[in-house]
């Protein structure tokens, strides 16, 4: 009939909404927040060397919305003989975000020639950080998981509902029939 058509296609659109929702929070929510986390975890058994801070500036971007503000602190190590020079404070040194005391804080305790002890990974001496310890920009991390719940529990809404739709119709074929047959 017309009217299921229409049901058919307001469930689609709303099946297809709910799948743009979960895959978009779970790919910005693995750049932002997985991937970071799991590297932070992992960096815990990293061995600390000497590091000397190289370049150390807070870098803003303003627009109508406000400013916000991202560490960028370069430093000089060398692991096994390699001098490389890392460009990243923490995991999540590439959100931008407000809190400019916070910020111009870390960069006020790593100048330009501080002597300093960054954390190098074993396996990928190129990979190197200052910071190894959980930050308050995990949570702006976490913001794309809402998606991931929105979406994912708009799929499962959709779905509850239409088992549950679908036992209840065969619940009442079954109960049709009352009385002797015959």
């Amino acid at each position: 009939t017309k009217r299921a058509k229409g049901g058919r296609g307001a469930q689609f659109g709303l099946g297809l909404f709910c799948l743009i929702f979960l895959s978009a929070g779970s790919a910005f929510g693995w750049f932002m927040f997985v991937k970071p986390g799991l590297q932070l975890l992992d960096a815990q058994d990293w061995p600390s060397i000497p590091a000397t801070v190289t370049a150390s500036d807070l870098e803003s971007h303003s627009d109508s919305d406000g400013t916000t503000y991202k560490i960028k602190i370069s430093f000089a190590y060398a692991y096994q003989g390699r001098p490389p020079v890392s460009h990243t404070y923490d995991f999540f040194s590439f959100i931008a975000s407000s809190g400019y005391r916070g910020k111009q804080r870390i960069i006020n305790e790593h100048p330009v020639g501080k002597s300093t002890t960054a954390f190098v990974n074993p396996k990928d001496p190129s990979v190197a950080v200052l910071h190894r310890g959980w930050s308050h920009t995990l949570w702006f991390g976490a913001i794309p998981l809402v998606f991931v719940l929105i979406g994912g529990g708009g799929l499962v809404g959709m779905f509850w509902s239409g088992t549950r739709g679908a036992w209840a119709t065969k619940s009442a074929k079954r109960t049709d029939r009352v009385g002797p047959r015959g």
